[in-house]
């Protein structure tokens, strides 16, 4: 009875990422897929001897399972199909895996019905889409499946400890192949163990279990810092920037990913706005928000309860890319919600589980109501954001609708209407960059690739004038 729910969410899914069929490759995937030589000829020595992508020891990246994922996706256009099409749907079809998994272990934690509208409302969620509609955003699907595979080697009845041990440990070690921030899934293990002992879910001795994990993770902390040296001073985001400054900018954003987990709007691939104005409401309201996170994780996680897990969850995966204990090489980024958003779905499922078996007939026909609607709004604001990945001036041009200040989304997409060199691209470009030009701040203060990107465009705009004008 379990394959038709899961069918239902793979169909969801599958539907409302329809519209990256026809994307190309965007944004960061010239380096990381379209130019990378590790993605184009593998060999031992430049997938797992060296950085992601090769030759970037500055980018302190180390991604050997994934370049290996992208270099597959070459193999299939040989039988008729886009290189860009295959790793699109290699994207959507991991997607869709992480999404029956979530379905699978909902059902232990809940029951079917919350389980089908926490799993269907994160297999549609917007904030998602970085992950999927972007062909580099995969590191995040990987580890997202390897944290779900972990969680259910953990419960899988019938396997001696010492076996489920090496699998927590295996699985830990392909997560950090796929990306780095996968050092704290052994933390969101021992939280899942602490409810799911309480299911009878044959889960013995779980911190014993969870040590070899645990003492990979380590390693790859010790590695990373010691040997690898981490970011290199020039990619640091937080580079002479005072502590104080810092950390209004860290709650200030958590703020913001507390905000677009609930209510995802004003999506954009660039965030923050520059120039970045510090919002003092929004730094006080994520002190209130991590604080409120931290203490309902610690109580829940005591009484275990799901929702203390779904909480413990999604702070334990955004702890790596919040720059709140080490600073990383970005101020924030949708994809970096991946992870964290499935314990805000296994919070929403216990909450509507705790209130399932006392509705009536008629409440509950109002709840499944209401959450289908949430979920087909969510799949439509999808939809749209999907589109937005299409090519580099429909993404950059959203994210100019969500922040019309943003200076980096406004120059992006003027550099990508001034390289398709057309006469419609430079006719619209016309119509609104002498705009921007007008309100450009100080040229001192704006970052020289940006300032470099402003005059290229204007050469483009008085070649084309020039053009036009013979």
């Amino acid at each position: 009875m379990r394959f038709i729910p899961v069918l239902c969410i793979a169909v969801l899914a599958g539907a409302f990422y329809h519209p990256v069929r026809e994307a190309g490759f965007v944004y960061d995937d010239l380096p990381y897929v379209v130019e990378n030589p590790a993605v184009l000829s593998p060999t031992l020595s430049n997938v797992f001897m060296d950085t992601f992508p090769p030759g970037r020891p500055d980018s302190g990246l180390y991604r050997p399972l994934t370049t290996l994922s992208l270099a597959v996706d070459r193999l299939l256009p040989s039988f008729g199909m886009e290189h860009a099409f295959v790793a699109h749907a290699h994207n959507v079809m991991l997607h869709v895996a992480v999404c029956a998994l979530l379905y699978l272990l909902l059902t232990r934690l809940t029951g079917g019905v919350p389980a089908l509208m926490g799993a269907g409302l994160y297999a549609v969620h917007p904030v998602l889409t970085e992950s999927v509609a972007w062909v580099s955003g995969r590191s995040e699907i990987l580890v997202g499946l390897c944290c779900l595979l972990g969680v259910g080697c953990m419960i899988w009845p019938g396997v001696r400890d010492a076996y489920r041990a090496a699998g927590l440990a295996l699985i830990t070690l392909c997560a950090l192949l796929c990306k780095e921030s996968a050092i704290m899934l052994p933390f969101i293990w021992l939280a899942a163990a602490r409810v799911l002992r309480k299911e009878c879910l044959h889960l013995d001795r779980p911190v014993r279990v969870l040590v070899p994990a645990l003492v990979v993770a380590a390693a790859a902390l010790v590695l990373r810092l010691l040997i690898a040296g981490g970011l290199s001073p020039e990619v640091r985001t937080f580079a002479g920037i005072e502590s104080a400054t810092r950390y209004r900018i860290v709650f200030m954003t958590l703020f913001r990913y507390a905000q677009l987990v609930v209510c995802p709007i004003n999506q954009t691939v660039h965030w923050p706005p520059y120039p970045m104005e510090i919002a003092r409401l929004q730094v006080l309201a994520g002190v209130a928000l991590t604080l409120l996170g931290v203490t309902t994780a610690a109580i829940g996680l005591a009484r275990r309860r799901v929702w203390g897990l779904g909480a413990a969850w999604f702070l334990l995966a955004l702890l790596p890319a919040s720059n709140l204990i080490l600073p990383i090489g970005t101020i924030m980024a949708e994809r970096f919600l991946y992870l964290p958003t499935m314990g805000a779905a296994i919070a929403l499922s216990a909450l509507v589980a705790q209130r399932w078996p006392r509705c009536g007939p008629r409440c509950r026909a109002v709840t499944m109501a209401c959450v289908a609607v949430i979920t087909l709004v969510a799949g439509a604001a999808t939809f749209k954001r999907a589109a937005a990945w299409r090519d580099e001036v429909s993404l950059w041009r959203a994210g100019m609708q969500a922040y019309p200040d943003d200076l980096v989304s406004q120059v992006a997409a003027a550099f990508y209407l001034a390289k398709q060199g057309d006469d419609a691209s430079f006719a619209d470009l016309q119509q609104w960059w002498p705009g921007i030009l007008d309100n450009l701040p100080g040229r001192g203060v704006i970052p020289p690739k940006i300032a470099a990107r402003i005059e290229w465009v204007q050469l483009e705009l008085m070649r084309y004038e020039a053009r036009r004008s013979r």
